[in-house]
């Protein structure tokens, strides 16, 4: 199953904080979430990581016997899962929570330019869904809206 996620930047500059429009989509579910968080473009870019991957964990019914590949635009990200290599002091503990991940749902994760990166695009480019899934999005809310620290919220989950 293919899924996408974002971070898209109110400013071009990458390194400050700044508020941002987090956001996972899985097309052939026709799920579409997004979020706002403050932070720099690659820490938000592991928040909406993060959030599509306890999405998965959270409903295993769904992706329990997929292949699942996550596609996105921000290629740091990329290279540092795959190949674990070094991150900044800032989102170090984000991409740490990511590796696990990895180690357990076992999903592929490839860039992919800005302009096919589906969890970009605007809603009405995506196709709407007419399922009716049951569909877990209460442990994603409540890590994302948590009033201490984010990486708190995640490091509360269990792996």
């Amino acid at each position: 199953m293919r899924c996408y996620f974002s971070a898209q930047p109110d400013s071009e500059d990458r390194l400050k904080k700044h508020r941002r429009v987090i956001s996972f989509v899985i097309p052939d579910m026709g799920v579409i979430f997004r979020s706002l968080h403050f932070g720099t473009l690659v820490e938000c870019g592991y928040v909406s990581l993060l959030a599509l991957l306890t999405f998965i964990e959270k409903n295993p019914k769904f992706f329990s016997n997929q292949q699942i590949e996550i596609y996105t635009n921000i290629p740091l990200i990329v290279y540092q899962i795959n190949k674990n290599v070094f991150c900044e002091k800032e989102a170090r503990v984000l991409k740490d929570m990511a590796v696990l991940y990895k180690r357990k749902l076992d999903f592929f994760l490839n860039w992919i330019p800005k302009e096919y990166n589906k969890a970009i695009l605007s809603l009405e480019k995506l196709p709407s869904a007419g399922y009716n899934l049951q569909l877990d999005f209460d442990t994603v809310q409540k890590v994302l809206r948590s009033d201490d620290n984010l990486n708190k919220g995640f490091v509360n989950l269990s792996f």
